[in-house]
């Protein structure tokens, strides 16, 4: 691959936006169209062109060889080869395909898991999956036009009710996690934590399913004040139980694959987008920052588009590591924008001005810090922390050269990713559409179609 195909979050003048090499948007469509929103429809998935080809069929085989997007997919050439290079154009095809895996999930009814599974359902495979609230997840995934084989409920901590639940299945796919920053459910979310790590990794190595994938957190990595975050990076040292459990957790998926088990991680930094069935806390901070405030400090802002996220899970599952199963640990960073980029981008998506004053870190760390002090005498539930406060004002670039280089897969333009989510926040009652400015417009046509990115 050649080298300028690698782009990394420090180069914020293009965010990862940029791919040196031409590329392909496809879009897949996923279940029944007719119940899907209009701007959850298309999934533009970029296959980046990074090795010229003399001609079609050579790149189709290559290709093929590499079983791109799984099940289901065929994969045809198409275009002109000037220069060398060839645009591929992705076609589903019928029938489940010779690639059709067994997957077990935990974490379905979160942003994450959820567009995960879409992902992994649009590529052919058979879903079976872990939940507390069986009703509701069937219902979110049949109102957008999709049907799961097969729900289980057992408690995630138990390993033999969890083995039992995962007999036959292929893969292993595991995001749950509780996620609570209260301190009286402290030991709760650590014990949940690591007791769903061990148990969902350990039934899968027992069974010996081959292929497991584990959703950790950038934030395992953090470390204020460094130059970058890549996955050479040590882990943190954390304090909060829900980051604790995150890197305990961690330590133990390091541990099988210093073992031998070809069990992948990845580190997604703050993931955003549309169609969210809890709202996560990275779209909360979107909607805040166009429908509130958006506080400038030091550092910035690092996100990534969910649904190229789950695009990358469908893709290491479909190629689970044959060696070297200790470098199977890849950020997927998305864009990194500085506070000042992240406004004018918003700005410029919006047509508005909002409101973005610049706040001293050393107050926002300061607030942090009193906010750990308060929930000790009343506890409540807040995101505001000295851990999450050091975080926005000390927040190194995360690297995602390892990942792109090995898959192939670009970042769509940030662009995009904040318009879909800022649209399906104003129909989702999110953000107030006054304050979405031009996309607040019911079944808006996409800024970048009509304006270009900014």
């Amino acid at each position: 691959m050649p080298a300028q195909c690698v782009t990394t979050a420090r180069d914020t003048t293009h965010s990862l936006s940029t791919p040196a090499w031409p590329v392909k948007w496809i879009a897949s469509r996923r279940g029944n169209s007719s119940t899907r929103p209009s701007h959850v429809l298309d999934s533009p998935v970029r296959v980046c062109s990074c090795q010229r080809a003399t001609d079609l069929t050579h790149l189709d085989e290559e290709l093929r060889s590499r079983e791109w997007l799984g099940a289901g997919m065929l994969h045809q050439a198409v275009g002109d080869v000037g220069g060398g290079m060839a645009q591929i154009a992705v076609h589903r095809g019928g029938g489940a395909g010779r690639w059709r895996m067994r997957v077990f999930a935990t974490g379905a009814t979160g942003l994450v898991g959820a567009h995960t599974v879409l992902a992994l359902l649009d590529a052919g495979h058979e879903m079976r999956l872990l939940v507390r609230d069986e009703p509701r997840a069937r219902r979110w995934f049949e109102s957008r036009g999709q049907h799961i084989e097969r729900f289980v409920t057992v408690d995630i901590t138990d390993q033999a009710a969890v083995q039992h639940a995962m007999a036959g299945c292929d893969a292993v796919f595991h995001a749950a996690a509780s996620v609570s920053l209260d301190p009286r459910k402290g030991r709760e979310t650590y014990d949940t934590n690591v007791g769903a790590t061990r148990a969902v990794l350990g039934a899968a190595h027992a069974l010996g399913i081959g292929k497991m994938l584990y959703v950790s957190s950038v934030a395992a990595l953090f470390h204020p004040g460094a130059a970058r975050v890549d996955e050479s990076t040590p882990l943190a040292d954390v304090s909060e139980a829900y980051s604790r459990s995150k890197r305990d957790s961690e330590e133990y998926v390091r541990e099988l694959q210093q073992r031998g088990l070809p069990v992948q991680i990845t580190y997604p930094v703050a993931v955003v987008g549309p169609d969210d069935p809890k709202l996560s806390a990275a779209n909360r901070a979107l909607a805040t920052f166009v429908g509130q405030m958006l506080p400038r400090s030091t550092t910035g802002f690092q996100c990534v588009d969910v649904r190229d996220l789950a695009q990358a899970h469908q893709w290491l599952l479909a190629h689970p590591p044959s060696r070297a199963f200790e470098d199977a640990r890849y950020i997927i960073g998305g864009h990194f924008y500085a506070w000042d980029q992240l406004r004018e981008r918003l700005e410029a998506l919006l047509g508005r001005r909002i409101f973005s004053p610049r706040v001293s870190p050393r107050l926002i760390r300061a607030i942090g810090t009193t906010a750990d002090r308060a929930k000790k005498l009343v506890p409540f539930e807040t995101q505001i922390s000295a851990e999450s406060m050091a975080i926005n004002t000390l927040w190194p670039p995360a690297d995602s050269s390892r990942f792109v280089a090995k898959s192939g897969l670009c970042f769509r333009p940030g662009e995009e990713t904040l318009g879909d989510t800022i649209r399906w926040m104003v129909e989702a009652g999110h953000i107030p559409v006054k304050k979405a400015g031009r996309l607040g417009t019911p079944h808006a046509v996409s800024v970048i179609e009509r304006h270009g990115a900014p």
